[in-house]
């Protein structure tokens, strides 16, 4: 899919968010999307409809969109996932697969993505728990510039 066109979802920006945007935008046009709003299925399906893949920073409510509109559209979806998003940790009131609802969406977008990356084999761990499927271990990147 060289010089392809990437839709770009996350819901904050940071500096692991917006070294990916750099990375990719060395190579594809990439649509850098802040979801920090609910993006509504019918402003999904027409992002959707003018790239080539999606790429889902965790595994949220906007992702679960665009990995159902993908398969509809057959566009391909990448998600990363392995945070808040995919754990129950109720000692502390953390995550988002603490309720049914959370935990059906975390499970159909990690069933369901094309492909999924993880940042940790910690949060690999969760993702096969949870899901039953692995996840392609890849490191966050560190700014060697500044470290």
């Amino acid at each position: 899919m060289e010089n392809g066109r990437i839709l770009l979802l996350y819901s904050h920006e940071s500096s692991f968010v917006r070294q990916d945007l750099r990375i990719l935008q060395e190579r594809y046009d990439v649509r850098p999307v802040l979801c920090s709003r609910s993006v509504k299925s019918r402003e999904m399906l027409r992002l959707l409809r003018t790239v080539d893949m999606s790429v889902s920073w965790f595994a949220l409510g906007y992702a679960a969109r665009a990995v159902l509109l993908g398969m509809i559209l057959r566009r391909p979806s990448l998600v990363v996932a392995g945070g808040w998003d995919v754990v129950n940790m109720p000692e502390i009131d953390y995550g988002a697969v603490a309720s049914p609802r959370g935990r059906r969406r975390a499970r159909f977008i990690l069933r369901r993505a094309s492909a999924v990356l993880t940042f940790s084999e910690w949060s690999g761990n969760a993702i096969r728990n949870l899901s039953g499927r692995d996840a392609t271990l890849v490191y966050l990147g560190v700014d060697t510039e500044q470290f």
